[in-house]
């Protein structure tokens, strides 16, 4: 092993090109743009705070770092869909959860029905692609709430479009039963 210096002022430690700061809690290179490397000898791994500790090798393309909650950290493939999107020309469309809809009827607004079982996080979008805009509709029990209005509980409740360009984001928060909007663009009219 070459090295070039070793310097131990102000609380750093200087190792050729490498600087351990303790007053900055910091280790750098001090060469411009150049890649820290942490290679710990034969089978070792590199630990993180003593809270996690990375795997060895790299994962598959497209893989993500996840961990377990016990500190075990490993690669996995991407387990999230894309948010689907569908463009509705009919007069009715039941809402699945976690997918988006182009409300785009050139006789009527589109009757969105809200699925009558979801679960707290499911989410659903409905953007109007014509000036017949939408309605969304609900079931018995449920209700939206949207900024500080609360639709009527149950089959009389909705939330009506009536522009291109309106746009809607709803959320599951009660299972089944109760969501919350926010209004990504336009004018919704709730009853």
């Amino acid at each position: 092993m070459t090295i070039n210096s070793i310097n131990n002022t102000a609380s750093s430690l200087a190792v050729g090109n490498i600087a351990i700061s303790a007053v900055a809690n910091t280790i750098a290179t001090s060469t411009s743009n150049s890649n820290l490397i942490l290679a710990p000898n034969g089978t070792g791994l590199v630990s993180i705070a003593s809270a996690y500790t990375l795997p060895r090798v790299d994962g598959s393309a497209g893989f993500v770092l996840k961990t377990n909650g016990s500190g075990v950290v490993s690669f996995a493939a991407e387990t999230a869909q894309p948010f689907a999107w569908t463009v509705v020309t009919a007069n009715t469309q039941a809402i699945v959860e976690n997918n988006g809809y182009f409300a785009n009827n050139s006789t009527q607004a589109v009757d969105f029905t809200v699925p009558a079982t979801a679960a707290v996080g499911d989410t659903f979008e409905i953007a109007s692609m014509h000036a017949n805009g939408f309605v969304i509709n609900q079931g018995a029990g449920q209700s939206i709430i949207i900024g500080n209005l609360v639709t009527t509980t149950g089959i009389t409740g909705s939330i009506t479009s009536a522009a291109v360009g309106d746009w809607v984001k709803v959320v599951c928060i009660v299972a089944n039963t109760q969501f919350m909007a926010t209004v990504q663009q336009g004018n919704l009219t709730v009853a």
